[in-house]
């Protein structure tokens, strides 16, 4: 791996170039697929119109697909701007050779955001030697990548770990993940549904714009 020294230190230049960013109101953008805040569940709206308009969540030449399961890439490349900055995703090919999963190609659209975040230590592989970009990200992965951004910075702050013994489902949540989640359910940056946090489950993009706009708000 490259010089993660350098780079935790471009995060941290980056990372405070976007803190004055996020005080400026965001800008109103429009997709086909999602016209205005109306179009999407109340639940989902702020998260959307906010990441969107702060252009961290962007779409595609299909739209923003609020509604598509959100893919492990995808999560990558959303918190490497919430943490760098970059919007403008001119740094995404500085960082295209620097990961070491065997299925992510240094011409894939994903290489820099997955390289950056896995020398920064944020994301983790589905096995020692691929990471699964194209497959669907899970609650608890989403956890364990944001768990692992804060961490990074040295500051959890301190978070109740019996919060997610009160979900029904908590037997369910893999071990390698379990603090992640206590964090998550006590900083409510993942909330539960029905009485359970559902660890397994994939989450939609607009689902994962409002966790990623309450992670924001917390850090």
């Amino acid at each position: 791996m490259r010089n993660l020294k350098k780079l935790l230190a471009l995060t941290l230049a980056l990372a405070m170039a976007f803190s004055l960013m996020l005080g400026a109101s965001a800008a109103d953008v429009k997709f086909e697929d999602y016209p205005d805040k109306d179009s999407i569940t109340a639940e989902f709206a702020e998260g959307v119109q906010v990441l969107t308009g702060l252009k961290v969540f962007q779409g595609d030449e299909k739209g923003f697909r609020p509604s598509d399961k959100i893919t492990r890439a995808e999560a990558a490349a959303v918190i490497y701007r919430a943490v760098t900055g970059d919007v403008t995703n001119r740094q995404n090919d500085l960082y295209k050779d620097y990961s070491t999963f065997v299925d992510v190609n240094s011409d894939d659209w994903f290489a820099g955001y997955v390289g950056y975040c896995q020398n920064a230590g944020y994301i983790k592989g589905t096995s020692p030697t691929t990471f699964s970009p194209n497959s669907y990200a899970t609650r608890e992965q989403i956890s364990v990548f944001l768990y692992n951004a804060v961490r990074a910075f040295g500051d959890l702050g301190s978070f109740n770990g019996t919060v997610l013994n009160t979900f029904s489902d908590k037997d369910q949540v893999s071990s390698w993940a379990k603090i992640a989640l206590q964090w998550a359910t006590s900083n409510k940056v993942i909330n539960g549904d029905g009485g359970q946090v559902k660890p397994q489950n994939s989450t939609t993009r607009a689902a994962f714009a409002t966790i990623a706009m309450k992670y924001d708000n917390k850090y």
